[in-house]
């Protein structure tokens, strides 16, 4: 994960010479066809000035997949722990039961002892069927 991003920081060094130097060749064409008044004598200058725009582009393009793909990278790697971390931990305990669940006084929903939304309230337990809190999923 580190080494994609040390690319693209490498990869950025050469993207800025590219650029100066793609610069430097529009400069230079700039100056080529600044003393020249026919048309004929241009299209040399200006042929060189696209050549340098098309490498500018191109650099461009290929310094953003490689960025785009250490992006992939990195987010590859921090879904591979999650995935990792999640593996041992069950959707669902099936060996809680309905002790666990508790009815706020004057409320229907059921919810886990320990829900956040109940703690600190005045709760009895429930045993059977009925509405489920959306937090704590009981």
């Amino acid at each position: 994960m580190r080494a994609a991003l040390a690319r693209v920081r490498t990869s950025f060094g050469w993207l800025v010479i590219a650029q100066l130097l793609c610069l430097a060749v529009i400069g230079a064409a700039t100056n080529g066809t600044a003393g020249r008044a026919a048309v004929a004598d241009q299209s040399g200058w200006l042929a060189v000035a696209i050549a340098a725009v098309v490498v500018s582009a191109g650099v461009n393009g290929i310094w953003l997949l490689g960025a785009r793909s250490a992006v992939a990278d990195r987010r590859r790697a921090l879904l591979d722990g999650l995935d990792l971390r999640a593996a041992g931990v069950p959707l669902s305990d099936p060996s809680i039961d309905d002790v666990d669940r508790v009815v706020v006084a004057g409320r229907a929903l059921r919810h886990r002892a320990e829900c956040p939304l109940v703690v600190g309230k005045r709760t009895r337990p429930v045993s059977g069927d009925g509405p489920a809190c959306g937090w704590c999923n009981p």
